[in-house]
């Protein structure tokens, strides 16, 4: 007998909108064409909120996943990828330490505007992270293409590197204190 995970995800997208409807509502507006990061083609927040109820997802394994979240894949939303790989990148190039999501924890973003919209690669995949949000299974968030493992860096500069919010970095230094991807902006 096959798992229904639609049910599973669906429950825990509405569990999510009712528990915490600002994170919910932020979620969805990040992930709108016009969003930072990975992004979909959805205009509006609305028709992206019904594809995400209504799309088929399959249970999607992946190395980056958290443990104790699982992972599930729509081929129905597609999007660009917020990420990129700092090997493509010149090494001149300028990024800077920020808590992009309010969370506590540094990611490395390349703020050159035009360096960040000539990079963006095209998904037609979405994947969604659920886990146990204190209030049962919920959304932990969900982006076209695939998880990355989540940063651990503090923001305050308490961290093993000593970077906090602001601090500026060359993509080559970034590299040699161990980053592989960069946020784009």
């Amino acid at each position: 007998m096959d798992y229904d995970y639609n049910q599973y995800v669906w429950h825990a997208i509405q569990r999510t909108k009712e528990h915490d409807p600002e994170y919910f509502r932020k979620c969805i507006e990040q992930r709108l064409c016009n969003g930072k990061g990975s992004v979909t083609d959805y205009v509006h927040a609305e028709d992206l909120e019904r594809a995400l109820m209504h799309v088929s997802w399959y249970k999607y394994d992946h190395p980056a996943v958290a443990p104790g979240c699982r992972a599930f894949k729509t081929d129905a939303i597609r999007g660009w990828l917020g990420m990129i790989p700092l090997k493509e990148l010149n090494h001149n190039l300028i990024c800077t330490m920020m808590d992009v999501k309010g969370t506590g924890t540094l990611s490395l973003v390349l703020t050159d505007p035009f360096a960040s919209s000539a990079m963006r690669w095209f998904v037609d995949y979405t994947v969604i992270i659920i886990g146990d949000g204190g209030y049962g299974a919920c959304m932990f968030t969900f982006h076209p293409g695939d998880p990355l493992p989540p940063s651990h860096l503090s923001s305050d500069g308490s961290n093993e590197l000593g970077l906090k919010e602001g601090d500026k970095l060359t993509v080559g230094k970034a590299i040699e204190l161990g980053f592989v991807h960069a946020k784009l902006q």
